[in-house]
């Protein structure tokens, strides 16, 4: 059986890994995904061949001897994105790490040193990876072409026989095809008015373009003239389109061998890049990875089965004054001072070993030493656990916390930050990332949201899980019937209106009623989504009756059943509250998710109806900033209106609507200020007239007008705004007042859907990031007020702008002053911030 040597199409899959994968960047914002998409091809083409030689063919140049013939060949190609150019030299890079060699020769192009190299070795299997059909003139009994389909994951083999049965000509003939029909992503052109269908035809019966030409008499029609008139032509596109089957390339068979499993220097290259799918599979790797991934530390793990050896490890951390643990479902590891020893215990292994209470026991007072620094990933989970204990976490180093501000990306489990093949030595690696990411903190001038606001917000989150907020089971309940009531009444008139019984949530069977039985009216794909049922509501009674049922059964399935699974039985839900997962800085909320609750409908108060003070003996105190977004722009912008208008007490959305339709403040009517209410938030995140338009259901044009009014009367909102976008492309990422940064990795992006997309986050982060800040200074300052103060009263939710403590009545007014007092003066701006706050039994009754 002869060796294998494959010839991979560089040009091709590189392309088509970028535009087959989405656009991947590493936390450092370097845009990967082409290199990764071929990074998986190269192994799959590893393990699966088994090629003992591989190539891979690259276009040196853009200007080839095809220019000199045409000058019109390829020059209808778009540029190459931006995105994509910058991964040549990584590309590159990653082929030299893993010996694989680039072959590139200028004047000719890639396709020509594949079909050199097709024919240039003895005793070798030629396969060639592409997808590209320019090749598939290569295939002979020697040479086979495994054709890309879908993106870059699928192969489908071409070979002389597979060839003539799908096209119907052989490989010599296909350049004969590619002649007369032409090839416009080449710009090859062909002849005028010929396609395949004739092509093919034509082939078929003279043979090939000498053939056709020598038989001109017997053709007849329209095809004879346009075949007399594009001769010339057609010669040209054959020349154009004949791959280089001879040439000199200084290559050795003998060089064309691979290094593989891949080397350290492959795995730094993935790791460097993120691959970590790629990373996972050990048998990539001729090294052993979890020694070297511990920059050669040699990991002493010692099993804690006796007490003795506690104050082994005790000694050792008053030494140090610092230790690293991490926590998993059943073993505690702990690593010391300079990472070298891993102290681990396996819990509940009877009398092999050490059990939980023995452990945590020994060990409260060094978790509650604060002068001793602990570092974890997430210090509320190892809250949780010390918890059983009544043990408290005291002086900690949040790892996830730290990467989160660093990075300005999401954190959100261990593998964001760690490679999950390091786990077994975490607490090991989280010591060289607390040294790593400290200096960065400084670096970057983070130590204010470090210290003062993120870590001391572990504690605070985690006393708000822990309170929980009521429900009134009552309440919730006739909710929970008055609903499904009306869903069955509403699936009744559905069947009544349609005629027939059919699945209402099926969009399948419910296109059908509606476009097929009733014939209502469509767009092509007969769309059954909320908006396009909008639009045809006025038509038949019908689509109004299924808008109500799927808003009363999302309303049930989400809020009353959805929320009755999570009450405790004490009638308590417990939210979890994600500190490092939105972009923005903003906190989000699972399990459930207490902050999605909308509040501007009636079924939206009915929800909070349900949420009570946790005793007849308390109420509920409700502190929500004011429009501090706006503010954050009056004070970001020093836009003049604005500040006067706030610091003089002034309707915002009044001023603004006088300002947009050109009338007296004392003019303005209600329907006005709406309006102007949505411009002014729409400013915010950065919208589009059509953006403005669909909100407002008004037209394009007047939502032009309306956005130009305002930037005609607030310049510096304008100026603000674009400065925004331009700091972003300049450093790559948005930031707050307080110095949250957000990676902006697709703001210089080419494609201009993407590029749109990303510069409104940049316009709008430093808003909403700020304003994400300022609520978490403020959480913590109320728990600090409370704490000192010696007061009951829990904070037990945050909703965005909002906070909500569960107060004695008889601390109220010490509550109040607190509230008023932490929120107002969390930033000094221009502005004032304002607070509105109301007290009430039942959240509904507040805000």
């Amino acid at each position: 059986m002869l060796d294998k040597f494959v010839i991979i199409d560089g040009s091709s899959i590189f392309y088509r890994s970028f535009y087959a994968l989405p656009l991947l960047s590493n936390s450092q914002g370097e845009y990967s995904n082409a290199v990764y998409g071929f990074a998986i091809q190269i192994q799959n083409i590893i393990q699966n061949i088994k090629p003992k030689y591989l190539a891979v063919a690259f276009d040196a140049s853009k200007h080839t001897f095809r220019n000199d013939m045409f000058d019109g060949y390829k020059a209808t190609r778009k540029p190459m994105p931006s995105e994509l150019r910058s991964q040549i030299e990584p590309l590159k890079e990653m082929f030299r790490l893993m010996n694989i060699s680039l072959i590139e020769k200028q004047g000719i192009e890639g396709d020509d040193v594949i079909g050199i190299l097709s024919r240039k070795f003895e005793g070798v299997q030629n396969i060639i990876v592409t997808g590209d059909r320019d090749t598939f003139q290569l295939v002979n009994e020697n040479t086979s072409v495994y054709f890309t389909k879908h993106g870059t994951s699928e192969l489908k083999i071409i070979t002389p026989s597979t060839l003539k049965e799908e096209y119907g000509v052989d490989e010599k003939q296909f350049i004969d095809l590619k002649a007369l029909q032409g090839d416009s992503s080449d710009n090859i052109p062909g002849v005028a008015g010929v396609g395949p269908k004739t092509a093919t035809d034509l082939i078929q019966k003279y043979g090939n373009l000498d053939g056709i030409y020598a038989n001109l008499s017997k053709i007849s029609g329209k095809v004879k003239e346009r075949l007399e008139n594009d001769k010339d032509v057609a010669y040209l596109s054959k020349k154009l389109a004949t791959i280089l089957t001879e040439g000199d390339l200084d290559v050795e068979l003998e060089n064309l061998k691979f290094d593989f499993p891949f080397s350290k220097n492959v795995y730094d290259f993935f790791k460097h890049y993120e691959f970590r799918t790629l990373l996972k599979n050990q048998s990539n790797f001729n090294f052993d990875e979890e020694v070297l991934e511990n920059k050669n530390i040699e990991i002493n793990i010692e099993k804690l089965d006796n007490l003795s050896q506690f104050n082994k490890i005790l000694n050792l951390i008053d030494k140090e004054k610092k230790f690293a643990l991490a926590l998993f479902s059943d073993e505690f590891h702990l690593s010391v001072g300079t990472g070298e020893i891993i102290f681990k215990t396996s819990f509940n292994l009877l009398g092999d070993g050490i059990n939980e209470f023995e452990f945590f026991n020994k060990f409260k007072q060094v978790f509650e030493d604060e002068s001793v620094l602990k570092i974890c990933f997430d210090a509320k989970q190892i809250m949780y656990k010390l918890k059983e204990y009544k043990i408290n976490l005291v002086n900690y180093f949040d790892i996830s916390v730290a990467k989160y501000l660093v990075d300005g990306v999401p954190v959100d489990k261990t593998s964001d930050v760690f490679d999950e093949n390091q786990l077994p030595v975490l607490a090991s690696q989280m010591i060289e990332a607390e040294k790593e990411l400290s200096k960065k903190i400084f670096e970057e001038n983070l130590q204010f949201l470090f210290n003062n606001v993120e870590i001391p917000l572990v504690k605070v989150l985690f006393s708000m899980e822990n309170a929980g907020f009521k429900v009134d089971l009552d309440v919730l309940n006739d909710l929970k019937n008055k609903y499904e009531i009306e869903l069955k009444n509403l699936e009744k008139e559905i069947y009544f209106q349609a005629g027939v019984k059919f699945n209402i949530n099926s969009p399948k069977q419910l296109g059908e009623v509606l476009f097929d039985k009733l014939g209502l009216s469509h767009k092509k794909k007969k769309s059954t989504s909320a908006e396009e049922l909008e639009t045809i509501k006025g038509e038949h009674k019908i689509v109004e009756f299924i808008l109500r049922y799927r808003k009363v059964a999302k309303f049930l399935s989400t809020y009353l059943i959805g929320l009755s699974s999570h009450i405790d039985s004490a009638g308590f839900i417990h939210t979890y509250f994600k500190q490092t997962f939105t972009t923005t800085g903003r906190l989000s909320s699972i399990e459930p998710n207490l902050q999605n609750i909308p509040i501007r409908s009636d079924e939206s108060r009915e929800i909070r109806s349900m949420f009570i003070a946790s005793n007849e003996n308390n109420v509920l105190i409700d502190a929500d900033y004011s429009q501090i977004e706006l503010r954050l722009l009056a004070h970001m912008s020093g836009d003049k209106v604005f500040v006067n208008s706030f610091s003089t007490g002034a309707d915002i959305h009044k001023e603004t609507a006088a300002t947009v339709f050109g009338c007296k403040a004392s003019e303005v009517t209600p329907e006005m200020r709406r309006t102007a209410k949505v411009v002014n938030f729409g400013i915010i995140y950065g919208i589009s007239e059509y953006g403005l338009a669909d909100d407002l259901k008004i037209k394009p044009y007047e939502a032009r007008n309306l956005i130009s009014n305002f930037y005609l009367h607030h310049p510096a909102v304008k100026i603000f705004m674009e400065n925004s976008i331009q700091k972003a492309k300049d450093t790559g990422k948005a930031t707050t007042l307080f110095g949250r940064t957000r990676k902006m990795f697709d703001i210089n992006a080419s494609n201009y859907m993407v590029r749109t997309r990303a510069e409104r986050a940049s316009q709008n982060m430093p808003l909403q990031g700020t304003a994400a800040d300022i609520i978490k200074i403020a959480m913590v300052g109320v728990f600090r007020a409370l704490e000192n103060a010696g007061l009951k009263a829990k904070l037990i939710m945050q909703v965005h702008d909002e906070l909500i403590i569960d107060c004695p009545k008889d601390e109220e007014n010490a509550v109040r002053n607190i509230l008023k007092q932490e929120m107002e003066n969390a930033a000094k701006l221009i502005v004032p911030l304002e607070v509105d706050i109301q007290s009430s039994y039942r959240w509904s009754d507040g805000h």
